[in-house]
């Protein structure tokens, strides 16, 4: 009776050990499409169940929801993405159209009198331009509709909260102009993208070479021979910016007329400041810092100068300069005995700190090294896109310019100096 009771159980034993090796394997091996109820699901290579997202399966996509069913609807399918920039909620939405074989849609697809455009994740594009396999660029409008029309289309786009008015010129079948095109005795001239070009441009005849013309608001080009001006508000800021055409043509780098030396930069705008020049204005060679008033006339000078930046909003920011020979200094200069530094645009630098050689040194709002004693630092973090952060930092310069770290007494006082030599309270 006892040997029957032990084979029984052994045989139960067995039995429930190979009904779990079975499920075990059935579970493993149900990988790729399996049909149930007339839902169709997909599994991987080990046996997990794509759900809640869109999934590539051989070089197509798909959408499956969250219990893994595919969705395979044949039409129009929307997806909303959402997302937080500091307190500000960013909604964004995103459409596909599903195809007969529940695949979404890629590129050219014609629903109803419309056709539409979709990239190679199955995303619509909607109220932008798209240059496809045949080189052409292609319109849609906001609701993601191929526009066929002919003449000049006018679009808004909105970018870091500020609008801008983009023109286009439509050929009829869903094309735009690109490059020069001409209307009466009016010139025009659109990117490769097909915005109509509305300021003084870079026109590009290979890689490194290129031209710059000057376009009006209404884009028309520009084209005699003289001074030229545009006017642009930036921020706080109102910009004037001159350029000089010969024939339509602005001039870039150092131009000598009678005996006044100008410099045009790299985009055509003459110099009315400190500027970094350079005598290979295509290929970016041969820096140097030089000065020029508010006409634009270079002028050499030696000695200490100050640039004033006045905004619209009353206030101004000094930035002071040394020059030698006409040229701003850069780097650790001594002036009379005394150490400052000057970055690479020339910029003295003043309350604050900068590393040189390995070397820690601090200047004081008059630019002047601190080379003993106790310095102020106000560190600026960006907090947000609006706001800054203003961290006020103490350090302390042993003589001999050894920035104190750890824990050190001054004047009977015992203070803390972290890693970083800045001060953390009062032991």
């Amino acid at each position: 009776m006892k040997k029957l009771l032990i084979s029984f159980f052994s045989v139960i034993i067995t039995i429930f050990t190979i009904s779990a090796i079975n499920a075990n394997t059935l579970a493993y091996n149900q990988t790729g499409w399996q049909e149930k109820d007339g839902k169709w699901y997909y599994y991987s290579q080990y046996g997990e169940m794509y759900n809640s997202g869109k999934y590539e399966i051989n070089g197509r996509y798909y959408i499956f929801d969250e219990n893994g069913i595919l969705k395979d609807t044949t039409g129009w399918y929307r997806e909303i993405d959402e997302w937080y920039v500091g307190d500000k909620k960013i909604t964004n939405v995103i459409w596909y159209f599903i195809t007969e074989d529940g695949s979404l849609a890629t590129r050219w697809r014609q629903v109803g009198k419309n056709w539409y455009y979709f990239d190679n994740e199955g995303k619509m594009l909607h109220g932008e331009t798209i240059k496809t396999e045949d080189n052409r660029v292609y319109i849609f409008d906001e609701n993601g509709a191929m526009i066929s029309k002919t003449g000049w289309y006018k679009v808004i786009k909105n970018k870091d909260n500020k609008s801008k008015v983009v023109w286009y010129y439509l050929k009829g079948d869903g094309t735009v102009t690109t490059g020069w095109k001409q209307e009466g005795r009016t010139w025009y001239y659109f990117d490769e993208s097909g915005e109509m070009a509305d300021k003084p441009t870079k026109i590009y005849s290979d890689y490194y070479h290129y031209k710059i013309y000057c376009f009006n608001s209404s884009g028309a080009w520009i084209n005699f021979t003289g001074w030229y001006k545009t006017t642009e508000i930036a921020g706080k800021e109102t910009i004037i910016s001159w350029y000089y055409l010969d024939e339509g043509i602005a001039r870039t780098g150092w131009w000598l007329k009678g005996n006044i030396r100008y410099y045009f930069d790299e985009n055509g705008k003459m110099a009315d400041k400190p500027t970094i020049v350079y005598e290979d204005i295509y290929y970016g060679r041969d820096a140097k810092i030089a000065f020029f008033d508010k006409s634009g006339a270079h002028y050499a000078y030696n000695g200490w100068y100050a640039d004033t930046k006045k905004y619209n909003d009353g206030t101004s920011e000094i930035n002071w300069y040394y020059l030698e020979n006409g040229y701003g200094v850069t780097g650790l200069k001594n002036i009379g005995g005394i150490n400052y530094y000057f970055r690479y645009d020339g910029v003295m630098c003043a309350d604050d700190i900068v590393y040189v050689d390995g070397t820690t040194y601090c200047f004081n709002k008059s630019g002047a090294q601190v080379k003993q004693g106790w310095f102020r630092h106000l560190a600026k973090y960006q907090y947000n896109e609006i706001e800054d952060y203003i961290e006020e930092q103490w350090y302390y310069i042993a003589k001999g310019g050894e920035f104190y770290k750890g824990f050190h007494t001054i004047n009977g006082i015992t203070y803390y100096f972290d890693p970083d030599c800045r001060k953390d309270g009062i032991k």
